[in-house]
C-alpha cells in the first residue's frame, strides 16, 4: 500500500472511531452515524487539498515567476493518484541551467492515462526552478 492510500486508511479508521465514541458518550445513533460522516468529509476534503489543490497553487506560481531549463528524467514513479483521466507522477530529474551546474530534483506532474510514456527514463523535460531552492522544479512539458 503507498502512504497515500495508508493515510485514507487511517483518517477512515479514526473518523469511524470518533463517531463509535459518540455512539458510547451519547447513546444515540444517529449523532454517532453524523459525526462518522461529517469528519469522513472533512478528513478527505483535506486529503485532497493537501495532495492534490496545494501543490498546484505553488506550481503555478512557480510556472510563472521560476528561472527555465532543460531537464532529463531520471526516474519516473506514479503515485496511484488520479484525476479527471490524469494520472500523477513523480519524477527524479536531473536539471541543467545555462551557465550553472546540474542538479537533481523531484518534481509531481499529471499524464494523461493514453500517455503514461510521456516522461520516460533519458526523455528531456522543460521546466521551472526556484533559484533560491532548487528542490523546487515545476515541469513545463516535454521538450
Amino acid at each position: 500500500m503507498r502512504r497515500n492510500q495508508i493515510a485514507l486508511v487511517f483518517m477512515v479508521i479514526l473518523a469511524t472511531s470518533i463517531g463509535f465514541v459518540a455512539v458510547k458518550l451519547t447513546g444515540q445513533l444517529g449523532l454517532g452515524i453524523a459525526t462518522a460522516v461529517v469528519l469522513y468529509v472533512v478528513f478527505v476534503g483535506g486529503f485532497t487539498y493537501w495532495r492534490m489543490i496545494r501543490p498546484s497553487v505553488a506550481e503555478r506560481r512557480l510556472l510563472q515567476t521560476g528561472r527555465a531549463a532543460v531537464a532529463t528524467v531520471k526516474e519516473v514513479q506514479f503515485t496511484g493518484l488520479q484525476y479527471s483521466g490524469m494520472r500523477q507522477v513523480q519524477l527524479l530529474l536531473e536539471v541543467s541551467p545555462v551557465g550553472e551546474s546540474p542538479f537533481e530534483a523531484p518534481a509531481m506532474t499529471f499524464v494523461p492515462h493514453g500517455d503514461a510514456t510521456l516522461y520516460r527514463p533519458e526523455t528531456l523535460v522543460q521546466v521551472r526552478y526556484d533559484p533560491g531552492d532548487k528542490k523546487t522544479v515545476a515541469v513545463v512539458g516535454p521538450q
